[in-house]
């Protein structure tokens, strides 16, 4: 979130959350607006649509039985 509090990816310094890179995790953070409550602003619908394009083209990792 930069001072005109517009949510962006992956752009330099401001103030930033973290999302683990599974397809769950992003829907329940849309689900409840964890990314916006983190952050405190809006986050944009095409946001969450560059994220969720984002999730399925990410090679998955394997899973090590932890």
């Amino acid at each position: 979130v930069y001072p005109s509090r517009k949510v962006q990816l992956d752009q330099g310094m401001g103030r930033s959350a973290y999302l683990c890179p599974q397809l769950s995790c992003l829907a329940a953070a849309q689900k409840k607006n964890r990314l916006g409550r983190s952050l405190r602003a809006s986050v944009p619908k095409n946001l969450y649509e560059t994220l969720w394009q984002r999730l399925a083209t990410m090679p998955s990792k394997p899973n090590l039985g932890n």
